[in-house]
């Protein structure tokens, strides 16, 4: 459980890596996660916003 938490975190570091070179991608990415997370829970859309 922890190794799959590491490798997760690692994962969210190369994410971010791409972000900073391509803002615009990073942009659609922050979209497209905050309307998925709208569709799963609407009580998270205030939450979402600022994460």
């Amino acid at each position: 459980m922890i190794q799959r938490k590491k490798d997760s975190n690692l994962m969210n570091m190369f994410y971010h890596f791409e972000d900073i070179l391509n803002p615009i991608s990073a942009i659609k990415v922050l979209k497209n996660r905050i309307v998925l997370i709208m569709r799963v829970n609407p009580d998270v859309r205030i939450v979402s916003a600022f994460v």
